[in-house]
């Protein structure tokens, strides 16, 4: 069963890990001490930094580019959709729309199923733009 976000966050920072990137980690974990232990800060960062550019100017030509430059790094497209669901799921809880947190939740599950993830990532990242 899933470890409590604050369990989590309190044992990152027994090992010596900052209050922030701790509470970062536990968020992102899901539940998991081995997912906390390995996440990716720094995608994380690039993500919520690349994301961020695209709300500001969502043009359809940023959104085909960055779905491109996503799905060329096949390996980090869970934790790129991971990453996506947690900032999403701050949003939700702030009041935001939550139709644009259950696509990237659709979309987790099918990253698996689809073959055309480039297509895929296209229509996620325009119904996160609408």
């Amino acid at each position: 069963s899933p470890i409590p976000e604050k369990d989590i966050e309190s044992f990152l920072i027994q090992r010596g890990l900052s209050a922030e990137e701790s509470k970062q980690r536990a968020l992102l974990s899901q539940g998991s001490l081995k997912r906390a232990l390995e996440w990716d800060i720094n995608l994380f960062e690039t993500i919520r930094e690349e994301i961020g550019v695209l709300l500001k100017n969502p043009d359809p030509s940023h959104v085909l580019a960055l779905s491109e430059k996503w799905v060329e790094e096949d390996e980090k497209l869970e934790p790129i959709l991971t990453s996506l669901s947690v900032l999403w799921h701050q949003k939700t809880m702030e009041g935001k729309r939550i139709d644009q947190w259950e696509a990237i939740q659709q979309a987790l599950k099918g990253l698996n199923m689809y073959a055309n993830k480039q297509l895929l990532m296209e229509s996620l990242l325009f119904s996160l733009v609408r």
